[in-house]
């Protein structure tokens, strides 16, 4: 290349290449220039590639040359030399084909269009569309088999059924003479005129059958036997379905077989029974198991809830019918069976075994009964009286009255009578019928009195029964009425269970549906628990009232009442933190062992059985109930022989109130006793010494089971170390030694696991020792080497990750660079298409001046604009008694938020918190004005047909609010009261901050900031509140290019920010009428002593209120400024 400047460098290789020079092409004959050729425009493609090739060896900076510290010739080095130019456009264009094809789909919906069957179709159900999908797969699935059986489609050949065009004599499936006649002639004479031609011969041979007739015969066959097979199996099951239903009432014969008559021969009967052991009592049960319990059928489905009460509840109704009509000798006829039409009742027909009715069957005779399948013997004195009680009991009520009040706790409570937890009603006299056979439908009892007139003539053992029956027959899935049956019955079960509660094998058979109606209605039956407790309660402090050593109260529980908590501990969990009828439980049980004083062996009783309800109760969660432990050790020093004279001398803190009352055992017998009985011990006299025994050694297993409970606690050494003192001065016994001895154990387990208190224990602190550093080599290039292999390569790929890190960091910064072009160019392209000239601001400021003050203009004059609005709708009123809330200069309806919850939840009324023009979500447009502002409003309520509206408005929105209220134009039953919060309907120029804001954020906004920080640093320069900047930076959101921006026009409102001062109304105009509420903020001067008389004249019905805070009353002072407006408001009662 030649020397010299760049330029002559240039025209010696644009020379050299031959680009330059003459190259004027040729011309024609007649002149004219030819054309250029194909060869011409090969030429321009290689002249262009030359002038590319030139281009690029002169540009020295498309060329990157790093300068090597110490230069080897010889050798490359990689990366000496770059294109840095050529690099960049690589990756340009590299992340047009990536990156921004993922920028370009970002936030893409797929197209995927539902083509399915039925999916547009409104007028399908879900259930048809199904249906309809699934037979369309199954025609699509067997299109191409050839042969296929189960198709029912009829085969056809040019549009006649192949069936007609063939008789099948060749298969064997000859006609009968008759059809065969009436079928076969017509089919012969239009063979014989299109395909036998003009011959006379008619005994020529049949043609042979084609292969499709043939199939299509097989498939005929086929299809034929498949049906007769199914015909058969179908009435083979209707058959055998009916001998199982009459075979119920003879079901019962075949429990017991026959005795077997003496064997006359033994040899004959080995021979006859080699194969059967007769001494098999379970060969039958067997047999039958095999008989009955056949395997369920893939095809049969499980049946749902509803359907299976809905079959119990028939079967009990059709055993119903057939036991009346066994009861007067009726049978059931063949129509009734089918439908129940004939209702007609025919007397059973005497047959040749039938016994006279005065005849008695002598129960010495062997052949009573056949087989123990009959069960026990009727009685002979029996009632043969028929039963005329009703079956299925639909007619009853569907809520039984409660059996106690709910009484206010005042002191005459405590003057009364004691209440029984059940009516007192006594059991019937008659006495019940043995011979009775149990009915199956009983009505639903609403009432405890009701259940025990159904339960009159019921054993105990059939009770269960009665109560399995009434809930199959009023299940819930049979009508919407049973669920509250149900719930009633689960009351009337608690007082039931309450009323038998002596019997306590009853009370177990009882107990399982109670706690299925628990678990099926929870809070009905929680509710009269609690009421339970209620009137438990009310008794203690009755007897509490009386004298709590008085014999005649009634302070401790019985067994009602100690049945009752012992059902409360097995239908609720007893270990949550708060429970609606456990926690009300733990504090009466609490009340009991506190406050009830000991008088006799009964009452300790009792309270042993409330400790250990409260051991139960406390299992898992293990809190502690300092009552129980008192208990159980007041019992032993009321019941043990002891030689402490007096309270003062007990071990211990424990409150002794009955200490010495005379209950004592005067020695103890270290026997075996029996296991003891609640009944027996409530109703045991204070001299028996065995009742005595029992309870204190229950008292002190009980004290054992409580330390092994509460041996977590951190006062456990404390609470146990006196007990461990008492339970040893007592006389020696088995079970107190056993107990000691745990206690013991345990107490010295604690006291091992404490530690005393140390001051902190520091970590001493080694030597510092380095590992030495060994220079292996002076060598530059080996200076970072590591001796230690590990170390070194962890130090190799320490660097490693450092630099991969660099280079994806600057791969995505580069990515960034890249998206942020792309959205700077889009935004150009956006900003050249705007034609209309951004004049708004001078618009604005030629409209408004201070020397013509503004008018109001009738709202019927202006479009208003659709608002956005955020609502609180409480239940179904949403229009009537409404409150709508309009937000002041730079808000929006989010910063109303918790005050439109709170009003509705606490009004009950609907609220709508609205953004005005140029605010928010709402549109963006001019004029802003509070004309235009009002008839938004007005358009908003007119649109929702809105009445007895409460208008609340702050600052700007207060003076809309106010424009709306003394519109000319608005109906008298649209607006009902008015809230204004710290403004008045002056006019006059607004602070001079707020222009300061309008700045501030035209400042931001032309910064282009990129972060909330360097937005609040400007704004900063203007306010130095925090609470009003972040007010203001509600509105600023990012775009998307890196930048940021205001959410509210801030040109437009600038630009008319003086108009926001004025008042389109004066006082002589209009005014208002109804209740308004004008509230001033105290660091404000808004509202002022110079305005107040000119809201007076606008509102006379005004009332003023001040708050001691700044303009934003609603933030900074939300709950005051709340509790004014719904004080002012009021609950809507509409």
């Amino acid at each position: 290349m030649a020397k010299g400047s760049q330029l002559s460098q240039l025209k010696a290789a644009l020379s050299k290449a031959g680009v330059t020079g003459n190259q004027q092409q040729s011309k024609s004959k007649n002149g004219k220039r030819k054309r250029p050729s194909g060869a011409q425009e090969k030429d321009k493609a290689k002249r262009a590639a030359k002038l590319d090739e030139i281009h690029k060896r002169l540009n020295p900076f498309d060329v990157k040359v790093t300068k090597l510290k110490h230069d080897v010739g010889g050798r490359k080095v990689k990366g000496v030399t770059g294109k840095p130019t050529q690099s960049r456009q690589a990756g340009i264009e590299q992340r047009k084909k990536t990156l921004l094809k993922e920028y370009e789909e970002k936030g893409r919906a797929g197209g995927i269009l539902d083509r399915r069957f039925g999916e547009n179709d409104p007028s399908m159900s879900v259930e048809e569309r199904m249906l309809e999908r699934f037979t369309r797969e199954r025609q699509r699935a067997s299109k191409g088999v050839a042969f296929n059986l189960e198709d029912e489609d009829e085969l056809t050949h040019y549009g006649q059924s192949l069936s007609k065009l063939d008789d099948f004599d060749g298969a064997g499936l000859r006609m009968d003479e008759d059809e065969e006649e009436d079928e076969e002639a017509p089919h012969k004479m239009d063979v014989a005129a299109h395909f036998k031609g003009f011959s006379d011969d008619e005994d020529e041979p049949e043609r042979k059958k084609t292969k499709a007739e043939v199939m299509s015969e097989v498939i005929a066959k086929s299809k034929a036997y498949k049906m007769q097979h199914q015909m058969e199996r179908e009435e083979e099951d209707n058959v055998r379905h009916e001998l199982d239903q009459q075979f119920d009432s003879l079901r019962s014969l075949l429990f017991s077989a026959p005795k077997a008559a003496p064997a006359e021969d033994a040899a004959k009967t080995t021979l006859m029974d080699t194969d059967i052991v007769p001494d098999d009592p379970d060969y039958d049960q067997r047999v039958r198991e095999l008989a009955f319990d056949a395997r369920a059928k893939p095809k049969d489905r499980m049946k749902t809830e509803e359907e299976v009460a809905r079959a119990e509840k028939e079967a009990l109704e059709k055993a119903e019918r057939s036991r009346r009509k066994r009861m007067l000798g009726l049978e059931e006829s063949d129509s009734e069976e089918e439908g129940g039409r004939s209702k007609k009742r025919r007397r059973r027909e005497r047959g040749g075994d039938d016994l006279d009715d005065d005849f008695e069957l002598d129960g010495d005779e062997p052949w009573e009964g056949i087989g123990a399948g009959l069960g026990e013997k009727q009685d002979k004195e029996g009632s043969e009286e028929d039963d005329d009680e009703e079956g299925s009991g639909g007619d009853e009520e569907e809520s039984g009255s409660e059996d106690d009040d709910e009484d206010d706790e005042s002191e005459s409570d405590e003057d009364g009578e004691h209440e029984n937890l059940t009516s007192a009603k006594k059991p019937s006299s008659k006495g019940k019928s043995k011979a009775k056979e149990l009915p199956f439908t009983f009505p639903c009892p609403a009432t405890h009195d009701e259940l025990l007139e159904i339960l009159d003539d019921v054993h105990d053992a059939d009770v269960s029964t009665v109560i399995q029956r009434i809930r199959s027959l009023f299940h819930t899935s049979l009508a919407p009425e049973n669920k509250f049956k149900l719930q009633t019955l689960a009351s009337v079960l608690i007082d039931h269970i309450l009323y038998v509660s002596p019997n306590f094998t009853l009370v177990s058979a009882l107990l399982p549906h109670l706690f299925a109606l628990t678990r099926a209605y929870p809070i009905p039956v929680a509710e009269h628990f609690v009421s339970k407790l209620s009137l438990m309660h009310k008794n203690l402090r009755r007897g509490l009232s009386r004298g709590a050593l008085d014999p005649a109260s009634k302070t401790w529980p019985g067994v009602a009442e100690l049945t009752l908590l012992r059902i409360i501990g097995a239908a609720w969990p007893t270990s949550d933190m708060n429970h609606a009828v456990v926690s009300p439980t733990r504090v009466l049980i609490s009340a009991y062992l506190g406050l009830a004083r000991v008088r006799s062996v009964a009452d300790i009783a009792s309270g042993l059985f409330l400790c250990t309800l409260v051991l139960q109760f406390e299992a898992l969660s293990k809190r502690f109930v300092p009552e129980a432990v008192n208990f159980a050790v007041n019992a032993v020093l009321h019941l043990a022989p002891h030689d402490y004279p007096d309270a003062a001398s007990v071990p211990g803190s424990f409150p002794i109130p009955d200490f010495g009352i005379g209950l004592g055992l005067k020695k103890l017998k270290d026997k075996e006793l029996p296991k003891p009985e609640l009944a027996q011990l409530l109703a045991a006299a204070d001299d028996n010494t065995d009742a005595k025994s029992q309870l204190l050694l229950l008292a002190v297993d009980l004290l054992g089971k409580f330390g092994e409970v509460y041996k977590p606690l951190d006062g456990f050494v404390e609470l146990y170390t006196p007990i461990l003192t008492i339970l040893r001065s007592l006389p020696k016994h088995t079970r107190i030694s056993s107990t000691t001895d745990t206690l013991a154990r345990l107490l010295k387990f604690a006291s091992a696991a404490r530690r005393p208190l140390l001051l902190q224990a520091h970590k001493p602190i080694p030597i510092p020792s380095y590992v030495p550093k060994f220079e292996m080599s002076k060598s530059s290039y080996l200076r970072n080497t590591d001796p230690d292999r590990e170390r070194n390569a962890a130090a190799k790929l320490k660097a490693q990750y450092k630099q991969e890190r660099k280079g994806a960091i600057r791969e995505l910064r580069k990515d960034a660079r890249f998206l942020a072009g792309v959205e700077q160019e889009r935004q150009r392209e956006k900003d050249r298409g705007i034609s209309t000239p951004m004049l708004l601001p001078r618009l604005f400021t030629r409209q408004i001046s201070p020397a013509r003050p503004l008018r109001f203009l009738s709202t019927a004059s202006v479009t208003p604009v659709e608002l956005h609005a955020t609502s609180q709708i409480p239940g179904n009123n949403a229009t009537d008694g409404a409150i709508v809330i309009l937000h002041g200069i730079f808000g929006s309806a989010r910063n109303w938020g918790a005050h439109s919850r709170a009003f509705a939840r606490h009004l009950n009324r609907p609220v709508y918190a609205l953004d005005l023009r140029n605010h928010g979500a709402s549109a963006h447009t001019t004029p802003m004005n509070y004309s235009a502002m009002a008839a938004d409003v007005m358009h908003f309520i007119r649109q929702r047909s809105l009445s007895n509206v409460c208008l609340i408005g702050h600052s700007m929105g207060g003076k809309v609010a106010m424009s709306v209220a003394l519109d000319p134009t608005l109906p008298a039953e649209t607006l009902s009261m008015l809230v204004v919060a710290d403004i008045a309907p002056a006019k006059g120029s607004l602070s001079a901050e707020f222009k300061s804001y309008i700045v501030a954020m035209q400042k931001i906004e032309a910064a282009k900031v990129s972060s909330r920080k360097e937005a609040l640093a400007i704004l900063n320069e203007f306010e130095k509140d925090p609470d009003v900047c972040a007010f203001l930076l509600t509105n600023l959101v990012q775009k998307p290019d890196g930048g940021s921006h205001f959410r509210i026009p801030v040109n437009l409102i600038g630009a008319a920010i003086e108009e926001m001062g004025s008042f389109p109304f004066e006082p002589e105009e209009r005014q208002w009428d109804g209740k308004t509420l004008f509230v001033k903020a105290s660091k404000s001067s808004y509202i002022n002593r110079h305005n107040i008389p000119l809201a007076e004249k606008f509102f006379p019905n005004m009332r003023l209120e001040t708050l001691e805070t700044g303009h934003w009353v609603h933030s900074e002072k939300p709950h005051e400024f709340g509790g004014l407006v719904q004080e002012f408001l009021g609950p809507y009662t509409g």
